[in-house]
């Protein structure tokens, strides 16, 4: 199988990071490295198709980005797209707007966030 790559230098680092620090963690844990790896490879497909979409680094994806592709149903796994960004924003790899950030925050507590923010 050819593994394939991000187009944008930045969005194949920031892949590149988030895979390999996902992989120590399982191996700091002891858990499963095959299964972890399995489960990451489901990310891949979805911010694949996401920067195709979109042509974007990931520091500059927006909600309409992500939700443009769930719309059209482009990209396996989109599900997995907001955690990536979790990790991402919270390990301070990226810098994205607050819309994106609010965007993550689940559903229930989306207005109480925004009102925050405003």
């Amino acid at each position: 199988m050819a593994i394939i790559n991000f187009k944008h230098t930045e969005n194949q680092k920031l892949w590149d990071l988030f895979y390999s620090t996902k992989i120590q963690e399982a191996k700091d844990k002891s858990k499963d490295e095959a299964k972890i790896k399995m489960s990451l490879n489901q990310y891949k497909p979805g911010l694949l198709a996401l920067e195709k979409l979109t042509d974007k680094q990931f520091s500059d994806i927006t909600s309409d980005d992500i939700e443009l592709l769930i719309k059209n149903k482009q990209g396996k796994n989109c599900g997995h797209i907001p955690g990536f960004f979790i990790t991402a924003i919270t390990e301070s790899w990226i810098g994205v707007s607050k819309d994106l950030i609010v965007y993550l925050i689940p559903k229930e507590y989306r207005k109480m966030v925004e009102i925050l923010v405003v």
